[in-house]
């Protein structure tokens, strides 16, 4: 059994319209390609890393803060940074003007250093992204954290091996799709569509949304995507106002280098408002052995680290001291990404004995209402007008159908890719083409922005109950690290350092 599973679709936003530029834009000349920021140095590459890896990250703590203290009120939280903001990096790559700018400040490119570098920062984007999910040999030459070259020594011995069963598919899975849903004989820009294709790999796909199937197939399309996880993200049939419907969609499977034992597995005390107050019960998972670790006094706070086989991804665990939802809330308020970073960069190997709760966590979040509150207002300056209320997306439920759903058009489906044309060479071509334009207004706007979540977390498959037993009393561990009380989670892909989850954990779920 895999030790953590995690699905999510990130963004689906109907009701939006592409911006649609004049084609007679300024040619590239060869000087300016002699002068483009593509062609810089490695370092200048890694810098750029580190501007979107920090960009993101603080994206998902803007989001966390806000999601914990005005939308959810101390209750948990759980969503997918990278996959929201992949959408986001369409939708700015196809706008101009004000909501250009909107959607700009919610990755820092307004500001120096990124201002003068929105090129350099999608084709880093993209390229951090493809790497992350081919695990390929490029990464090596990316992040690699203090607490990897540390030297682990097992103080706890006897330590339980993974069963052949789990150790026949021990491979860890990050796998990130877009698709781009256009409505039949709406004119998206040619450029447009090879360049989100070159950088984020994004299908762009003609489907008649005036038939009542369109939606099961956008639904189809992103419940294959996620092995099955995510179900019915459209809720309703599609406006007759939607142009185009982007989708975004995440799935990550990991199993822990350090497993936890399924024979210990016990109901036990989680305390949300600190341990002189009532528990809830929940299942508790135990292991111990050597994980990174920092206790930083300064935040007086822990942070461990669960890392996953083979792709070098980590669960990251940050929890005030005498933690309670209070504590946890000022605690977030304290840090930001930069804080975050510097924590994990002070962890070493040390040897622990570890409790957390086995947590299966649901949430649907209203996204418009926190990019407002992040500064993100432009794009929703044409909304459409429902006569039912849309704050009720988490208690709706789609209906279950077949899931070989036909193309719900006359046409076969046509899937275009782009031609055989650098990233580059595309990115600069396009921001030419767009930036011609005299009108300073984008016809871009978007109706609804929704997020969809599910997570789960529990044991790795292990042998023998009696043994692990044993081996959880034996002494050793210079750590006590007990997540029973309120905390942060972090789950981030370590060389690119983007964050896959990122969520807040007041209540876990379920609880007995």
């Amino acid at each position: 059994m895999i030790s953590s599973r995690c699905f999510v679709l990130a963004i689906c936003i109907p009701w939006c319209i592409f911006a649609k530029v004049n084609a007679d834009g300024v040619p590239r000349s060869n000087s300016d390609a002699g002068n483009s920021v593509f062609e810089a140095k490695n370092g200048v590459r890694r810098a750029t890393a580190e501007l979107v890896s920090s960009s993101i990250l603080s994206f998902a703590h803007d989001v966390g803060l806000l999601l914990n203290d005005d939308v959810q009120f101390g209750k948990t939280s759980i969503f997918s940074p990278v996959s929201i903001m992949s959408s986001m990096a369409m939708l700015l790559l196809g706008s101009k003007g004000r909501k250009y700018e909107d959607l700009r400040h919610i990755f820092g490119l307004d500001v120096p250093p990124l201002r003068d570098a929105s090129n350099a920062f999608h084709a880093e984007f993209g390229a951090m992204m493809e790497e992350m999910q081919e695990n390929s040999d490029a990464l090596l030459t990316r992040n690699h954290d203090n607490w990897r070259n540390t030297n682990v020594a097992f103080n706890i011995r006897n330590k339980p091996n993974m069963s052949e069963e789990c150790g026949s598919a021990v491979n860890s899975v990050i796998k990130l799709v877009n698709g781009l849903f256009v409505k039949n004989g709406y004119e998206l820009n040619p450029l447009y569509r090879d360049v989100i294709y070159s950088i984020y790999k994004c299908d762009v796909i003609p489907l008649d949304f005036n038939k009542p199937l369109a939606r099961d197939f956008i639904n189809d399309w992103i419940f294959k995507k996620t092995f099955g996880k995510i179900i019915g993200i459209v809720t309703e049939n599609i406006s007759a106002d939607t142009n185009a419907i982007i989708a975004s969609a995440l799935y990550f499977k990991g199993f822990w280098v350090n497993p936890f034992i399924r024979g210990a597995t016990v109901i036990d005390n989680f305390y949300p408002d600190g341990l002189q107050r009532t528990p809830i019960k929940v299942q508790m998972m135990a292991t111990a052995g050597a994980h990174p670790y920092y206790f930083s006094v300064e935040h007086d706070c822990g942070i461990l680290g669960m890392p996953y086989i083979n792709n070098f991804t980590t669960m990251y665990i940050i929890q005030p001291k005498n933690s309670s939802r209070d504590k946890l809330s000022n605690l977030l308020k304290a840090l930001n990404a930069d804080k975050i970073e510097g924590l994990i960069s002070k962890m070493v190997y040390q040897n622990v004995i570890f409790a957390l709760p086995k947590m299966h966590l649901t949430q649907n979040i209203d996204m418009k209402n926190i990019f407002r509150a992040l500064g993100v207002k432009n794009i929703f300056a044409k909304e459409r007008i429902s006569e039912e209320p849309r704050s009720d997306l988490a208690e709706r439920t789609w209906p279950h159908v077949r899931h070989s759903i036909t193309f719900p058009t006359d046409k076969p489906v046509n899937i275009v890719h782009a031609p055989p044309t650098s990233t580059e060479q595309l990115l600069e071509e396009w921001i030419s083409n767009r930036n011609a334009s005299t009108n300073l207004l984008s016809d871009l706007f978007v109706g609804d922005i929704v997020h969809k979540v599910d997570f789960v977390v529990d044991e790795d498959g292990t042998e023998g109950a009696a043994a692990t037993v044993t081996y959880l009393k034996r002494s050793g561990g210079s750590v006590l690290f007990r997540a029973d009380t309120p905390f942060l989670i972090l789950v981030r892909h370590d060389p690119t350092k983007l964050p896959l989850f990122y969520g807040i954990i007041n209540v876990p779920s379920p609880s007995f």
